[in-house]
């Protein structure tokens, strides 16, 4: 397939479909980061995000450094982890510097509580 036929396929393509495409084939990244991206609906929630109705729920998967998890952080975790990072005190870090408010035009303001969740709004953005 061409560059020009690839570009108008990715130019026209639903954003999530892209979103998999992108995941799975890292050759392409470049490439497809270079194609405008048109999303018709984004709603940036506390522990989600929502483009073109379909959900991305942001989680912390927890592990245990000696032994099996117990039973409830299992579940938590095959249930997509806990929507909050918590410290080794099991409490939630609520510090200033560890937060970014994201807001742009009449979008709800969102604030990821963790390195992993900026790094997911970023690339999501940046795409």
């Amino acid at each position: 397939m061409s560059l020009k036929s690839l570009q108008f396929l990715l130019k026209h393509m639903d954003a999530n479909k892209r979103f998999e495409i992108s995941q799975h084939c890292p050759a392409l990244r470049e490439f497809e980061k270079s194609v405008p991206l048109n999303i018709n609906c984004l709603a940036l929630r506390e522990n989600s995000v929502i483009v073109n109705n379909t959900t991305y729920e942001i989680g912390i998967i927890r592990e245990c450094k000696v032994g099996e998890a117990p039973k409830h952080v299992s579940e938590k975790n095959e249930r997509g982890g806990d929507p909050y990072e918590l410290d080794r005190n099991a409490i939630i870090p609520m510090s200033e510097n560890t937060q970014l408010k994201v807001s742009y035009g009449p979008f709800p303001e969102f604030a990821p509580r963790s390195n992993w969740a900026f790094k997911f709004l970023t690339e999501l953005i940046e795409h």
